[in-house]
């Protein structure tokens, strides 16, 4: 008998939506979803084409579930790939059984921080909050810009939730009626719908690919963009929107990143916020904006140029270094004995005080990472990150095949109710070493001593 201890860390699941390239009805959707979700700031927005980028955001951004906004069955390479972590966009909507009210059917929505935060920090306080509503002019293009950068409420499915009026109650949220080209008052200070579904989440990992705060020189109407904006900010980094149309408009946004990126590492190595490039930029405008931008007292800050499409895939955009997210930690001990484990505890979210009732109508992912288990060389706890690996996973935890995965540091699970333990067993290390070999397309053999 040996005991295993296991880590675990709760955090809102990681969702990808997937929209074709120029697609900006589908990609406002997906804006508006995560404006809803918690965890929502932190999902990438990935076009079908070009197939490398889409690649390598998948592989960086290591999502939990796929969300299809494509309007059709998505490539055989991704279906394959991807196999039970594909939703639909039907899956957004949910019926409630007992009112038959529409819902937000994706993930956990911020109805439950909002009601805590009220109860906790607003009800009793009579005094202004951070929170604002911003209300863009309606002028071509800035209503799309302003949700990009802000979030929006705006292209929800039909629900019969208002999320907008339900933030605006529960955290008194003024309104903010934003001119073209402009930058919102106050915009320090500003807590928007956007910033709120990061409430209570921990960011660490390395970001060696970009600096911690980018200024993204980009035209404003372009999706390609937009998204390309969205999808740094997704990283976890400070990230300003400067619109190559009237960039001077927005020096206190840049000063005020600036500032905050100007600040020591360590010994000898400060941290600069630095320049980044937007698709649709010219070289030439580009260079432009960075000569004025160092007019301003900061000097001649570093520049991110776009590289080639055909650029190697560790190069483009700086996506290598994806901050990971935490609300919760944990920990527990299962025993092992006779290629067995005892169920592990599970963790269970905050913001929830009453589980019955938001009983599957929320959905999260709990990270268990093994350490022991070494005295026992015929199972494995540690397992690699390949689809055939995945799949046998399928069979060694009590979750459904699209509820457990295999992520960079364990196993993922997928929880939607806060039941008190998950049975886990370790894959037969025979199992595991036989599958890679078949996938690679070769047929193993004990040799004559039973060794592996």
């Amino acid at each position: 008998m040996e005991p295993i201890y296991v880590r675990q860390r709760l955090r809102p699941s990681r969702y990808a939506f997937l929209v074709n390239e120029g697609d900006f009805d589908a990609a406002l959707r997906a804006v508006s979803v995560n404006t809803a979700l918690w965890g929502g700031i932190y999902n990438p927005i990935v076009p079908l084409t070009p197939v490398d980028i889409r690649d390598v955001l998948l592989k960086e951004f290591d999502p939990d579930l796929l969300v299809n906004l494509t309007g059709a069955d998505l490539p055989s390479d991704l279906a394959a790939r991807y196999e039970y972590r594909i939703v639909s966009a039907d899956a957004l909507i949910r019926s409630d059984d007992r009112t038959n009210r529409r819902e937000l059917g994706l993930g956990f929505h911020i109805r439950p921080l909002l009601r805590h935060v009220y109860e906790t920090e607003v009800r009793f306080s009579a005094g202004p909050t951070r929170a604002a509503m911003i209300e863009p002019q309606n002028a071509p293009g800035w209503p799309e810009f302003v949700a990009f950068v802000y979030g929006s409420f705006r292209w929800l499915p039909d629900l019969d939730v208002n999320f907008g009026k339900i933030f605006q109650r529960a955290l008194r949220a003024r309104n903010v009626e934003l001119s073209e080209l402009t930058v919102p008052p106050d915009h320090e200070s500003l807590l928007s719908p956007l910033d709120f579904t990061g409430l209570g989440l921990r960011l660490f990992g390395d970001r060696f690919g970009l600096s911690s705060h980018v200024i993204f020189i980009g035209d404003h109407r372009n999706l390609a963009d937009l998204i390309e904006f969205w999808n740094i900010r997704a990283t976890g980094r400070f990230v300003v929107f400067t619109p190559i149309a009237c960039y001077r408009n927005f020096a206190p946004v840049i000063r005020h990143a600036a500032e905050m990126g100007r600040h020591p590492v360590y010994r000898g190595v400060q941290n600069d916020v630095e320049l980044h490039q937007g698709p649709a930029v010219a070289a030439e405008v580009f260079d432009a904006v960075c000569d004025w931008i160092a007019t301003l007292g900061f000097g001649q800050l570093p520049r991110h140029h776009r590289f080639p499409r055909l650029a190697s895939q560790t190069e483009y955009g700086g996506y290598s270094d994806i901050a990971e997210v935490q609300a919760v930690e944990g920990e527990d001990i299962s025993l092992l004995y006779n290629g067995q484990m005892t169920p592990i505890k599970m963790i269970s979210p905050p913001y929830v005080d009453d589980p019955i009732e938001f009983l599957g109508r929320l959905a999260w992912s709990v990270e268990l990472t093994f350490i022991g288990g070494s005295s026992d060389l015929d199972v494995m706890l540690a397992l690699p990150r390949e689809p055939v690996i995945e799949r046998l996973t399928h069979r060694y935890v009590t979750a459904l095949p699209g509820e457990v995965r295999i992520g960079r540091r364990g196993l993922v699970i997928q929880r939607d109710g806060i039941s008190s333990t998950v049975g886990v067993t370790p894959i037969p290390s025979q199992e595991v070493i036989h599958a890679l070999f078949r996938q690679a397309g070769m047929e193993p053999e004990p040799s004559g001593p039973g060794q592996y």
